[in-house]
């Protein structure tokens, strides 16, 4: 193994060395990242919802807060794929 692979290897597959427990961290990094993006996919859809709500009553005021739950929502359905990269 070339140098350049063995560092990847100790940066980003951080392993005990023991078979079952390293398929169950990465179950259980699988299963919280999907919960996390779970979430983030309820609060994008309310918060569509409540952003089209806002435009039909016309009250421009919550409209940016309705937009930060959005883009919060959307951060959170991209901690999945970003914790995948690093975890």
């Amino acid at each position: 193994m070339n140098y350049l692979a063995q560092f990847y290897n100790t940066l980003f597959m951080a392993a005990t060395g023991v078979d079952s427990i390293d398929n169950g961290l990465s179950i259980l990094k699988t299963v919280v990242t999907g919960i996390i993006s779970g979430v983030g996919i309820l609060i994008v859809a309310w918060a569509g919802f409540e952003i089209g709500v806002a435009i039909k009553q016309h009250d421009s005021a919550q409209i940016p807060s309705k937009i930060m739950g959005l883009v919060g929502g959307l951060i959170m359905i991209g901690i999945g794929a970003f914790i995948g990269l690093f975890a």
